[in-house]
């Protein structure tokens, strides 16, 4: 049972060490997350920094059944082993939109003047990683120049990785990445789906779908919305528009989970919107926020109901992308504050056919 706890802490540590890095990650999140108690851990590991030593020992130990077998798995070329783990560092990234990185690679970042056994097993690690890639040149040593620096040429791949993986978090900071997810369902009708991962937890991201003031700091510059079933989300892209005016677009309630889910349909479209009454009736959209932890919660947006034909296919191409960009709007606005409606005005009422 005591090696279980101690296994666990070091698992735990280990996963928000990466995650929120390890200055962030306080002992009291460990505890939590691991459903330990302080003397459990304090037993096993007097300071945090025992508990991160034991950490870097546990990647040191695991660099084969934790990263190299994974990658290598069912590849026997020598150098396609290194395009495979290089691969396997750009999925990661790709499958949590950028929030992984390499755990060593943070630490050694994160912590500037590290103590002797810190640095060493910093060190030790990245030789580890190292010292598997040489091995892969020097299996391939007959396709490769006899006076190649196969160490050398090691420690560039890993520079490469290292740096490309240290660049994807400001990158996606800057464009959120919107992940389209659609799909057919099963009787064959088309479902079209968006997703996001915004850094906010559920309950604001919430208030920002179902108050005045949220919606209006990323949506549109005019809105009031009726939070009930059967209620309404009216809106205008227009600055000069005001509730109640025959124009503006309204979405009724269908019925909704508080932060949780909200599913709602268009009764009335501004006159020019480039799709027809009755294709738009067919549609029911259905929001559903997943709470990541860490403040985090996962935006999915689904529009059910799409047909075949040119009338479904216009309103498809015009709500795939008209909604990235709202859910790229939505993401600011939690991150940075509202929108300024009066920079963007021309280009969010040209979305719905409206002149400026």
């Amino acid at each position: 049972m005591a090696e279980d706890t101690k296994d666990r802490l070091v698992m735990t540590a280990m996963r928000l060490f990466s995650e929120k890095g390890y200055e962030s990650a306080s002992v009291a999140d460990i505890l939590r997350a691991a459903s330990a108690n302080s003397g459990s851990l304090y037993h096993f590991f007097p300071t945090k920094q025992d508990l991160l030593i034991e950490v870097l020992r546990r990647y040191r130990d695991g660099i084969e059944p934790m990263l190299l077998e994974p990658a290598w798995q069912g590849v026997d070329d020598p150098i396609e082993k290194v395009f495979a783990l290089l691969a396997r560092y750009r999925q990661a990234l790709v499958d949590s939109d950028c929030f992984y990185g390499c755990p060593i690679g943070n630490l050694a970042l994160e912590i500037h003047e590290p103590d002797p056994p810190v640095r060493d097993l910093l060190a030790v690690n990245f030789a580890g990683w190292v010292a598997a890639i040489e091995q892969c040149y020097a299996q391939a040593s007959e396709r490769l120049p006899r006076d190649l620096d196969r160490h050398g040429l090691a420690i560039f791949t890993l520079t490469t990785m290292e740096g490309g993986v240290m660049q994807s978090p400001p990158a996606l900071a800057a464009a959120p990445v919107v992940k389209d997810t659609s799909y057919r369902a099963a009787n064959g009708s088309r479902v079209q789906q968006l997703e996001i991962v915004v850094d906010a937890p559920p309950q604001k991201v919430w208030a920002a779908l179902t108050t005045d003031a949220g919606f209006m700091g990323w949506a549109a510059p005019v809105a009031h919305v009726t939070l009930a079933n059967d209620g309404m989300i009216e809106a205008s892209y227009s600055l000069n528009a005001k509730i109640g005016d025959p124009d503006n677009i309204r979405n009724q309630i269908v019925a909704y989970v508080p932060d949780r889910m909200l599913t709602f349909h268009n009764v009335h479209v501004p006159q020019g919107a480039p799709f027809k009454t009755a294709a738009i009736d067919k549609i029911r959209t259905v929001i559903l926020l997943d709470d990541l932890g860490d403040g985090r919660t996962r935006v999915t947006e689904s529009g059910v109901g799409y047909g075949e034909g040119a009338d479904f296919d216009d309103m498809y191409t015009h709500f795939r992308s008209g909604n990235a960009e709202e859910f790229a709007s939505l993401a600011h606005y939690l991150s940075s504050g509202p929108v300024d409606w009066k920079a963007v005005a021309a280009a969010m009422t040209a979305s719905v056919g409206e002149k400026p």
